[in-house]
């Protein structure tokens, strides 16, 4: 394997693992209130739009409202089903 295909899988792990952390609830486990906090994050997210003047400053910001949204949906699923 080469450095440049090691590096890629490398990063590409990190970032899977980290995302993962990042969304799943395993110390807090309260749901709802990570649902009402990324609800709220979006919004504020959202509203940068009308700030941003180059293409990088958008890329940031869809990357950072996707890794956003793309929380809420797996803690929206199961919060449904424990009520």
């Amino acid at each position: 394997m080469t450095p440049s295909v090691r590096w890629a899988f490398g990063s590409f792990f990190f970032l899977y693992f980290a995302y993962v952390g990042l969304v799943s609830p395993d110390y807090l486990s309260n749901r709802i209130g990570i649902i009402r906090f990324c609800a709220c994050l979006a919004s504020i997210t959202f509203l940068a739009i009308f700030y941003l003047h180059s293409y990088i400053a958008f890329f940031v910001w869809m990357f950072v409202l996707h890794t956003i949204l793309s929380s809420l949906m797996p803690l929206g699923e199961s919060a449904t089903v424990h009520l």
